[in-house]
């Protein structure tokens, strides 16, 4: 039987073991999930009334471009919910909605 040494020892242990670990710890490795799972998670802490912390998280997500977190943020700032109230940012983020709507 041959041994694999070396370099291509090593990478096959490293894709035998990356077929053993389940798709979704993976996903956790990855950094963090997707913007629509941070959204989802972002209009969680909304419903329950956390809305500094939904802030925190719909941000980052908005400044990407997820349509869902921009509409969301425009909402809090609109409020002044876990945010100073402003109707120029609130304005700002759903004619940033608008832009990408006319782009799409």
């Amino acid at each position: 039987m041959r041994r694999l040494g070396g370099h291509a020892g090593i990478m096959a242990i490293m894709m035998v073991g990356a077929l053993l670990v389940p798709p979704l710890q993976l996903f956790a490795q990855s950094g963090g999930a997707s913007p629509s799972v941070q959204a989802f998670e972002g209009y969680a802490a909304f419903k329950q009334g956390d809305h500094a912390r939904a802030y925190a998280i719909l941000k980052p997500v908005a400044e990407v471009g997820h349509r869902g977190a921009m509409i969301q943020l425009a909402y809090l700032y609109e409020h002044g919910l876990g945010v100073e109230r402003s109707e120029e940012r609130a304005a700002y983020w759903m004619a940033r909605v608008e832009e990408q709507d006319h782009r799409d």
